[in-house]
């Protein structure tokens, strides 16, 4: 009898569709993928167990992830759990430092259109950014996919 993955991995979005796009994206990851739709879904979720990473949308109806990212924050067992921020909208970059002052490891910008699409863009366009490079920098910047 197989054991199940010792890592496990919460992945919190009120969008279904961005949830289903995360758990294909981590489907090769040998580990347990425990989804919330709501900051009090994850809370709920980080009360019963410990994850080795918390994927947290920015921006949900209700509680968003920067309230939830201060409760499980407030929690002594999951004060060091690593948070990685999503956001699909922050034309300014302004809230990424408050994803870190919240002891965010990262910010990732998602994708708001279909893969095939971003394949035809130019090579230099850079209207899409997912992700952020820190580098251990105060203020970093956001990687470009082109």
């Amino acid at each position: 009898m197989p054991f199940p993955p010792a890592i496990s991995i919460l992945i919190v979005d009120d969008e279904p569709s961005n949830v289903v796009a995360l758990e294909a994206a981590l489907a090769s990851v040998d580990c347990s993928l425990v989804t919330a739709h709501s900051g009090l879904d994850a809370l709920k979720c980080v009360l019963a167990q410990d994850f080795a990473v918390i994927l947290l949308d920015v921006r949900m109806r209700g509680m968003d992830g920067f309230q939830t990212a201060g409760l499980i924050r407030a929690r002594a067992r999951s004060q060091s759990t690593p948070i990685m921020f999503m956001t699909a909208y922050d034309p300014s970059g302004a809230r990424i430092q408050e994803g870190y002052r919240l002891g965010g490891i990262d910010y990732i910008y998602k994708c708001p259109w279909p893969w095939q699409s971003i394949r035809r863009w130019p090579r230099r366009s850079p209207k899409v950014a997912i992700g952020v490079a820190t580098g251990g920098q105060a203020s970093p910047q956001p990687r470009v996919l082109t």
